[in-house]
């Protein structure tokens, strides 16, 4: 996969107590959208992941184009208690749609399955 140019985007969630109530977040959006990465650069951000949207994931089957890697949510204001998650959204490579067998590859050398 050297010599690779990966579109990705990355968002982010914040849930407070009372829209965790509501089962909503109270604020999304985007860090960043449809950035170019290498693959050295996106395995890198890839490592600051926790957790993939789907699972089990053991296989390049279990890969579905969609599938995001995810952060912990951590409390961002002690204040308000507001909890922040951060997703990276993986669309293309080289201009392509990213196959599952590529998202698989790509999570495994993150150390995501």
């Amino acid at each position: 996969m050297n010599g690779l140019i990966f579109s990705v985007s990355k968002t982010y969630s914040e849930t407070t107590p009372e829209s965790a109530s509501e089962g909503d977040f109270s604020n999304t959006g985007f860090v960043y959208k449809d950035q170019s990465f290498t693959l050295r650069e996106l395995i890198r951000e890839l490592e600051d992941c926790s957790e993939l949207s789907s699972w089990p994931v053991k296989t390049p089957a279990d890969c579905h184009r969609g599938i995001w890697a995810s952060t912990e949510s951590h409390i961002t204001c002690y204040r308000t208690g507001t909890e922040t998650s951060e997703s990276i959204h993986i669309e293309s490579v080289n201009g392509k749609p990213i196959r599952p067998a590529q998202l698989f590859r790509l999570f495994k050398l993150a150390k995501l399955v």
